[in-house]
């Protein structure tokens, strides 16, 4: 699933109809990333404040609440990804900034 709605973003993005279009990537594919072709972006935390800020974001991310239609979907799929950084303050993010629009 979230392969086909980040295609579908994609698509999106190259015909002009999403101006931003960013993707987070697990760190062991880090290596596969064309730095000519994309942006990547790795981010890491630097003091408690940044800790705190990154725990909040996962534990938002994970909220569920059917009344709300929040269904905490990318929690339930890559929970290791979040739990990782909530509980290894060493760890990193990556996010890839999409910006050739030709070859991806």
């Amino acid at each position: 699933m979230h392969r086909a709605n980040g295609q579908t973003l994609y698509e999106l993005w190259k015909e002009d109809k999403i101006g931003d279009l960013r993707f987070y990537l697990k760190p062991f594919l880090v290596k596969y990333v064309d730095a000519s072709k994309n942006i990547l972006n790795v981010y890491s935390v630097n003091n408690e404040e940044d800790y705190t800020r990154i725990k909040n974001a996962c534990k938002a991310y994970k909220y569920i609440n059917p009344n709300m239609l929040r269904a905490g979907i990318g929690y339930k799929t890559d929970f290791l990804s979040f739990d990782s950084l909530v509980y290894d303050s060493s760890q990193k993010s990556y996010i890839i900034i999409q910006n050739n629009k030709t070859e991806g």
